[in-house]
C-alpha cells in the first residue's frame, strides 16, 4: 500500500502538467468504453427479433428496461431501427477513439516540451557548484531519452484510471444480469491481479535497469565523440565499437526483457479467460440453469471484461516500467540548485580602482584548492595570474566572476563586497575567454554576434580587427559569413581564439578575462594575439590566467598563485 501511495504521488505531480486534457481524455475514454457498452446492450433486440429469445417472456429486469426504452420513444422494435441505433453508436465510438488518439499524442507532446523545457532551464540557471557535481552524460540522457520516455506515464495513467472506470461499469451490467453468476466472477479477477504482484515488482526493477543501462550507454557515445581523434590516432575504433556495442546491447536486453514480461502477462490473461468462459458457461446452462439469452449476453460481457483486466495490469505495468525515468530525472532536477544571485545590491558601473582578494580560500568539499590568497588587480592594467596546474587558476576566476564563494575572506571591487554587488551588472560587465573555445555550428557572423545580438556588422568587424582576425576572415570563402563547422573544427585553433576574443570584445568589457587562452596554439597565433591585447592595454581591466611566463612582457603586474598559497 506504501509503494501505491508513493506511486500515486508521482503521477499525480507528473499528470498536473497535462490536467485539463487529462480530464477530458479520461471523459472520452470512459464514455468511449460506455458507448461499446451501450451497442453491446443492443444484442439483446437483436435476438428478440431474429427470434432466438422473447424479451416478453423474460423476467430479467434489465431486458425488460430496454423494451420499455423502445416503447418510450416511440420506435417500433424493428431489425432497421435497432441496427440504424447500432450504427449511431458505433460511429460514435469510432469518432471518440478518432479524438483520443489526438488528444494521447497531444498529452504526450505537452509531457516532452514541458519537462524538456523545465530541466533545460533548471540546467541553465543552477550554480555552477551543482553544475560540476553532475555528469553531463547523465544530463544529456535526461533530456534526450529519459523525459521521453516517461511522458507515456500520464497516457498509461489515465488508461489505468479509465480501464478500472469501464470494469466497474460492465461488473455492474453483469450483476443487473446475475448477480450469482458475476460474484463468482469477481474471483478469478482478483486471482488475476494478485498473480502479477511479483511481476509487478521485475517491472519495475528493470525500468530501473534500463534507466542505468541507457545513461551508461549516453556517457559511451559523448565519450566516443569527443575523443574520435585520438581514437583513430591510436587505432582503437573495434575496442570503442565493443564497448559500444556492450552497452548498446544491455539497453535491447532490457527492453526485450520487458516486452516479454508483458507477453507472458496477455498470455496467462487469454489462456485464463478462455477458462473462465468455458467454466461460466458450464455454471451458467447447468447449475445455475439462466436462459440462454442472457447466457449469451454475460458471455459477451466478460469477454470483454477479462480483456479489459488484462489491459488494467499491463497499463500497470507500463507505469511502474517507465516510473524510474521520471524518479531519476525529479533526483538530478532536486540536485540541481538554483543559483543564488544578489540582483538588487549595490549599482557598479565601472572598476575604478581594483579587484582587491583578502585572505581568500576555498575548498571542493574535503579539499582545499585556494587558501589565503591576497593580492590586488588594479583597474584598466594588465594582471597576469601564474601557476602550475592544479594551483586553483581556474577556480580563482570563478571566484572573480562569482561563479563560486570563497569558503573564507572576502573579494572586494573599489572597496565593496562582490556579493554586496548587483551580480547581473557585475557579469554584464565581464567577457570570459575559456581555455576550450566553445564556438557554435554557425557562420563566423554569427559567433561574433552571439556576446551581443545589438551590434552592427561594422561593430563586429572592428572586434575582429581588435582580435587579430579580420585578416584571416577577409581570406576565407565567404569571408565573415564561413561557416566554422561543429566546435569550429573548420578553423585552426589559433583562428578560433582570435574569434573567441572578438567576441568577448564586442561585449564591450570593463574587464577581460583570458584563462589560458594561448596555451595550445602555435608561436605565430600567440604572437597575433599577444599584439591585440596589448592595444587594449589601458582600455579595460585585463586579467591573463596562464602556466607559463611568456606573456610576462604584457602584464603590468605578474601574480604567480602558488607564491601566494599559504
Amino acid at each position: 500500500m506504501k509503494h501505491l501511495l508513493s506511486v500515486f504521488k508521482k503521477l499525480t505531480q507528473l499528470l498536473q502538467i497535462v490536467k485539463k486534457d487529462a480530464l477530458i481524455a479520461l471523459a472520452i475514454l470512459i464514455f468511449k468504453g460506455l458507448t461499446e457498452g451501450v451497442g453491446l446492450l443492443f444484442i439483446i433486440p437483436l435476438l428478440s427479433i431474429t427470434g432466438i429469445s422473447q424479451i416478453e417472456g423474460s423476467n430479467n429486469k434489465l431486458v425488460q428496461s430496454i423494451h420499455e426504452l423502445f416503447e418510450t420513444t416511440g420506435l417500433s422494435l424493428s431489425i432497421i431501427n435497432v441496427l440504424m441505433i447500432y450504427f449511431i453508436i458505433m460511429s460514435s465510438y469510432a469518432i471518440l477513439n478518432y479524438v483520443h488518439s489526438v488528444i494521447t499524442v497531444k498529452i504526450n507532446q505537452r509531457v516532452v516540451l514541458k519537462w524538456r523545457s523545465l530541466f533545460f532551464k533548471k540546467i541553465t540557471y543552477a550554480s555552477w557548484t551543482s553544475i560540476q557535481q553532475a555528469k553531463s552524460s547523465d544530463l544529456q540522457a535526461i533530456l534526450t531519452s529519459d523525459i521521453k520516455r516517461f511522458s507515456s506515464i500520464s497516457n498509461h495513467t489515465i488508461q489505468f484510471v479509465g480501464t478500472a472506470i469501464l470494469i466497474v461499469t460492465y461488473l455492474v451490467l453483469s450483476f443487473l444480469l446475475s448477480f450469482q453468476l458475476s460474484l463468482l466472477s469477481i474471483v478469478p479477477i482478483g486471482i488475476l491481479i494478485l498473480l502479477n504482484k511479483p511481476i509487478n515488482k521485475k517491472t519495475y526493477a528493470l525500468g530501473e535497469e534500463s534507466v542505468k543501462h541507457n545513461k551508461a550507454m549516453q556517457s559511451s557515445i559523448i565519450e566516443h565523440l569527443s575523443a574520435l581523434k585520438l581514437v583513430k590516432s591510436y587505432q582503437k575504433e573495434k575496442q570503442h565499437l565493443a564497448v559500444f556495442q556492450s552497452k548498446s546491447n544491455s539497453t535491447e536486453k532490457q527492453n526485450i526483457l520487458f516486452v516479454k514480461i508483458s507477453g507472458k502477462t496477455k498470455l496467462f490473461f487469454e489462456i485464463f479467460a478462455a477458462l473462465v468462459i468455458v467454466a461460466y458457461i458450464f455454471v451458467a446452462l447447468v447449475v445455475l440453469e439462466i436462459p440462454v439469452t442472457e447466457v449469451l449476453l454475460l458471455i459477451f460481457i466478460f469477454a470483454r471484461l477479462l480483456p479489459k483486466v488484462s489491459k488494467l495490469v499491463k497499463s500497470y505495468q507500463q507505469i511502474l516500467n517507465n516510473l524510474p525515468s521520471f524518479e531519476s530525472t525529479l533526483k538530478a532536477y532536486n540536485q540541481l540548485h538554483k543559483e543564488e544571485q544578489n540582483n538588487t545590491g549595490k549599482s557598479l558601473k565601472a572598476i575604478k580602482n581594483e579587484i582587491n582578494l583578502q585572505e581568500v580560500s576555498f575548498a571542493y568539499g574535503e579539499k582545499e584548492v585556494l587558501s589565503n590568497v591576497k593580492f590586488s588587480i588594479p583597474a584598466n592594467k594588465t594582471t597576469l595570474i601564474l601557476g602550475p596546474s592544479g594551483a586553483g587558476k581556474s577556480t580563482l576566476i570563478d571566484l572573480i566572476i562569482g561563479f563560486q564563494k570563497p569558503s573564507k575572506g572576502i573579494i572586494s571591487v573599489n572597496d565593496t563586497p562582490l556579493n554586496s554587488i548587483n551580480q547581473q551588472e557585475w557579469r554584464n560587465q565581464i567577457a570570459f575567454v575559456p581555455q576550450e573555445v566553445i564556438l557554435f555550428h554557425e557562420s563566423i557572423l554569427e559567433n561574433v554576434l552571439w556576446a551581443r545580438t545589438t551590434a552592427t556588422t561594422e561593430e563586429v568587424e572592428t572586434a575582429l580587427k581588435q582580435a587579430g582576425a579580420f585578416d584571416f576572415v577577409q581570406n576565407l570563402p565567404n569571408k565573415i559569413h564561413t561557416l566554422v563547422g561543429d566546435r569550429g573544427t573548420k578553423l585552426s585553433g589559433g583562428e578560433r581564439q582570435r574569434i573567441a576574443l572578438a567576441r568577448a570584445l564586442l561585449r564591450r568589457p570593463r574587464l577581460l578575462i583570458l584563462d589560458e587562452a594561448t596555451n595550445a596554439v602555435d608561436d605565430q597565433n600567440e604572437e597575433l594575439i599577444q599584439k591585440a591585447l596589448a592595444e587594449l592595454s589601458g582600455q579595460m581591466t585585463i586579467i591573463i590566467v596562464a602556466h607559463r611566463s611568456k606573456l610576462v612582457e604584457l602584464a603590468d603586474q605578474v601574480i604567480r598563485l602558488n607564491d601566494q598559497l599559504h
